[in-house]
């Protein structure tokens, strides 16, 4: 991810705390739920690439079995990929909308 979700994940309390103040609808704990996600399935998504590779190596010698474990493997990775560009998606267009954090001598009001 291009943006910074560290210091999401360091400033927690803080960002909810401003988001409150600022009487805005942003899920901050779900923006840090799809990150951890991401990274969980880009982690699952290259372990079974590598496994991929690895049967790969001796096509020759594949029997009936090895083929069809490829190809099971191919079909999970690119559900894995949709489902981490989707979720990807939605991190970044909360992320968007993730304000600043409020200096404590910000008065508390609303316009």
């Amino acid at each position: 991810m291009e943006y910074d979700l560290n210091y999401v994940k360091e400033n927690r309390d803080a960002l909810i705390d401003s988001v409150k103040k600022r009487n805005l609808n942003v899920d901050i704990d779900r923006v840090i739920t799809l990150y951890d996600d991401i990274k969980r399935r880009r982690l699952e998504v290259d372990k079974l690439r590598h496994k991929r590779n690895e049967t790969s190596k001796n096509f020759k010698s594949q029997t009936e079995e090895d083929k069809k474990e490829m190809k099971e493997l191919r079909e999970k990775v690119a559900l894995e990929e949709t489902e981490i560009q989707k979720e990807t998606e939605e991190a970044y267009s909360i992320f968007l909308n993730i304000p600043n954090i409020l200096s404590p001598e910000t008065p508390i009001g609303y316009s």
